[in-house]
């Protein structure tokens, strides 16, 4: 167990205390030596009959009491209020990345269908151009195979 200095352990009302030979430093602090009232059984402190000192302990423990509950009370409120803070910015910051997605997708979206329809212009140019090609050449090309089948060489 770990005791506390002999001065600070019953004040200097204590009387069995009054004996400073009787207690050791230790490692763990002030240690009463065996043969110690304070290891034996419990003492009682001698106060004097009208000393309003333990009052006014009382009184500043209660006080410091409640200047602590004070204090965990507007910690607490302060912790509620960062939260609900973070959160707006949290449910704000999750709108403006939302919108820019939508804004994203509605471009890429759009860009898909202009490409669509510039790639269905420049295939319907291209058989446009085949068929073109085919109509001014369909003439030569059958003449050069019937000059080809009717041609025998011997």
């Amino acid at each position: 167990a770990v005791f506390v200095d002999p001065a600070r352990h019953c004040g200097s009302n204590c009387v069995q205390c009054a004996e400073s030979a009787s207690w050791s430093r230790s490692s763990l602090g002030f240690v009463p030596s065996p043969t110690h009232p304070f290891r034996r059984a419990a003492h009682t402190m001698q106060v004097a009959p009208n000393s309003d000192g333990i009052q006014k302990l009382l009184g500043a423990e209660q006080e410091a009491s409640r200047i602590v509950a004070e204090a965990r009370k507007a910690k607490a409120e302060r912790l509620r209020q960062a939260k609900a803070e973070a959160e707006k910015e949290i449910a704000a910051y999750r709108a403006e990345r939302e919108g820019a997605y939508q804004k994203k997708l509605a471009e890429s979206s759009s860009g898909a269908a202009s490409t669509l329809e510039r790639l269905t212009k420049e295939t319907d140019a291209n058989i446009s151009q085949v068929h073109a090609d085919v109509a001014a050449k369909k003439n030569l090309v059958v003449d050069l195979i019937v000059k080809h089948v009717t041609t025998v060489k011997l």
